[in-house]
């Protein structure tokens, strides 16, 4: 369950009609981090998951929440639980609901955080 709604949340985000192929970096490179974003995706979908994932550090450092989320939901997929909260925090931080809510669950499943003993 918890996959298919990051997943679906992650497509949400990800809609974009142009192809790896016709991905251009420029306004990326010049500061757009939803340039930077788009590329991103685009590159993940041609499964060029290193360029994709440089492309979304890019567009996070810019503060383009959608990249911080990637970075996290990646993280998180590979079992980087350590460092994709930091980034779901950080989205959530630019307004991003859905990285409010993937923290929120990461803390409420113990994900990537220090148990509590606390109810």
């Amino acid at each position: 369950m918890r996959k298919s709604f990051f997943f679906s949340a992650l497509i949400l985000l990800a809609a974009t009609g142009t192809h790896a192929q016709d991905v251009n970096t420029q306004s990326c490179e010049k500061g757009n981090g939803q340039a930077c974003y788009l590329a991103a995706i685009e590159m993940h979908k041609a499964k060029n998951f290193g360029r994709a994932a440089e492309l979304a550090q890019k567009a996070c450092d810019l503060n383009y929440a959608q990249g911080c989320f990637y970075l996290g939901f990646n993280n998180q997929n590979g079992s980087k639980y350590s460092q994709c909260n930091a980034f779901y925090k950080k989205a959530c931080d630019l307004n991003l609901g859905v990285g409010c809510l993937a923290l929120a669950n990461n803390v409420r499943l113990g994900i990537g955080v220090n148990p509590s003993l606390q109810a």
